[in-house]
Order: C-alpha cells, then sequence, then structure tokens
C-alpha cells in the first residue's frame, strides 16, 4: 500500500476494465472492481482475506462467464457510471474515515458498501464473511491512522472558513500543506520579502515543535523560499502562523487565497540540560571548524 492512490486507482481501474472486456461486457460490475482490487492488493483486508483470495478470484471468474453479456449493437463499453458510482461511495468511505484520499481499502469499503447478494454470496463462498472483512478493513485502517499519532488542535479565523485546513496529502506525507490566507491576490516580487498569513492558531502538545518547510515545487519551479526554513512554533505559542516567504525566482509570483504555499511538520523536541565547564573532551577533529575535511 506505498504507492500513491491515483496509481492504485488508475491500476484498479485497468484490470477491471480488462476483466470486462474478457468477458464481453458493456460496464464495470462490483465483481470485476473486486477482482481487480484482488489483484492490485490481495493483502488490502489483511491476511484472512489474501489466503483467500485466488478462491474469490475463482468464483467471481466463475460468476462472470455465467452472467456476461454481449454488448449491445457493437457498441464500445461505457465505464464511467459503474466506476463513478464506486469510486464517488469509496470518497465517502474515505471521508468518514478522516482521509483526504482514496485508497484501495476505501475502494474494497465502497463495494462492501454496496450490499449487493452477488457480493455477498461470492465472498461466502470463498469462506469469507462479508462483515468480518468489512471489520478487518476499518481495523486495519484505523490502526495505520492511530499508529504514532499526535494530538493538533487547531483554530482557524472566522473570516478564513472558506480556506482548508493543514492536511496530508498522501498517507505517508511527513508534513500537512499550509494554505494561505491573503484576503486578495498577492504579488511578491522578485527578490522580495512577505509575511503570508495562514488564518490558523495550533496548539503543539508539550515535548514537540512544528516546522515551516518549503514546499518543493515552489521552489524548484518559482524559486520561492521561506526565509527562516524551518520555522519553529513552540507549544507555548498561540499566535497565528504565518509563512515567511521570498522569491529568489526570476519572475514575480501570484499568490492567491487559498494556495499552498507550505508545509508543516510535527516534530518531537529535548531541551538540554546545560553544564558549566572549564574544559571539554578531546576528539579526533577536535576544533577543526568549516571546510576541515576538504572540498
Amino acid at each position: 500500500m506505498d504507492r500513491d492512490f491515483t496509481d492504485h486507482v488508475r491500476r484498479v481501474r485497468e484490470i477491471a476494465e480488462a476483466q470486462a472486456r474478457r468477458l464481453r461486457q458493456t460496464a464495470i460490475r462490483s465483481e470485476d472492481l473486486l477482482y481487480a482490487i484482488l489483484q492490485v492488493a490481495p493483502n488490502v483486508a489483511t491476511v484472512a482475506l489474501n489466503k483467500a483470495a485466488d478462491k474469490i478470484k475463482d468464483e467471481l471468474a466463475k460468476h462472470s462467464r455465467e452472467t456476461s453479456s454481449e454488448p449491445a449493437d457493437g457498441a464500445p463499453p461505457d465505464w464511467d457510471a459503474s466506476c463513478k458510482r464506486i469510486f464517488d461511495r469509496a470518497a465517502t468511505e474515505a471521508a468518514a474515515l478522516g482521509h483526504k484520499f482514496i485508497g484501495v481499502e476505501h475502494i474494497f469499503l465502497a463495494l462492501l458498501a454496496e450490499q449487493t447478494d452477488k457480493i455477498s454470496d461470492l465472498l461466502k463462498k470463498a469462506g469469507v464473511e462479508y462483515s468480518n472483512i468489512r471489520k478487518e478493513v476499518l481495523d486495519r485502517v484505523a490502526a495505520d491512522q492511530a499508529a504514532d499519532a499526535v494530538e493538533l488542535k487547531i483554530k482557524q479565523r472566522d473570516d478564513c472558513k472558506d480556506i482548508p485546513l493543514p492536511s496530508y496529502m498522501s498517507r505517508h506525507a511527513s508534513g500537512m500543506d499550509l494554505y494561505a490566507a491573503v484576503p486578495n491576490d498577492v504579488v511578491l516580487e522578485t527578490g522580495r520579502i512577505m509575511l503570508v498569513p495562514t488564518g490558523i492558531f495550533v496548539a503543539v502538545p508539550p515535548g514537540y515543535e512544528a516546522q515551516v518547510r518549503p514546499r518543493s515545487g515552489l521552489a524548484l519551479k518559482h524559486g520561492l523560499m521561506i526565509v527562516n526554513s524551518p520555522g519553529t512554533i513552540d507549544s507555548d505559542y498561540r499566535g497565528e502562523v504565518g509563512v515567511i516567504l521570498a522569491n529568489m525566482g526570476g519572475a514575480p509570483f501570484v499568490i492567491q487565497r487559498g494556495m499552498r504555499i507550505a508545509q508543516m511538520v510535527i516534530q518531537s523536541v529535548v531541551q538540554a540540560k546545560l553544564v558549566a565547564t572549564d574544559d571539554l573532551d578531546v576528539t579526533d577533529r577536535n576544533d577543526g571548524g568549516f571546510g576541515h575535511t576538504g572540498v
């Protein structure tokens, strides 16, 4: 499950389309998508489903052969209606779990949410109980989401409710995107520095800090950098989060309201206990400074 969700969805759809074409169907059906998911991520519903995957595929193939239909009047297959229904439901599943993007497990949950007799029967024939699989998927997603989670309290300015809250753009992202809360488009001229508001206030738990870092895409394409990178938000700071942007590119850059301008990473911190002394231990490097190992 380490691939980007868009790659998963693309592969699921391609396999489902191929399965439907092999069976001369005019649209993707739930069992075709289920078959595709088992091909892309057979362990998505934990070990129980992984062990039953081959049997489920056999049952799906048998069921599809028995119910396949000829395309009417040679019309090309139309996948959009059935795919859209499943993916819309998958988006709802993802949102309900607090995820911004759809993963393969969300598509799987969407298929189970259809609660059609054929899906339930096919799973049962393979020795897998419908309700148990759904619970296992939900448990797995919840466990992944809760692992090492740090609670970050956040407040948004009343005039910024139209701007998204910070969010992780992929499952394993370390930074959550921050959005510009400028009232109108603002031009950041080349060589200039600007404090850009985000419209949010955070309460970082003691023992942690929030680091504000540049977005690599803006840095590479437009030369935008954060002057004090990484900016530090201490656990006792309660003011608005701001981003000190500088334009080191060759052209003016327009900052739009709601634009992703930086990312925020939550890190643990350790405070040092200072011990005054007249002597420090000697090392091989000792006082060797900048460039002491050569260029």
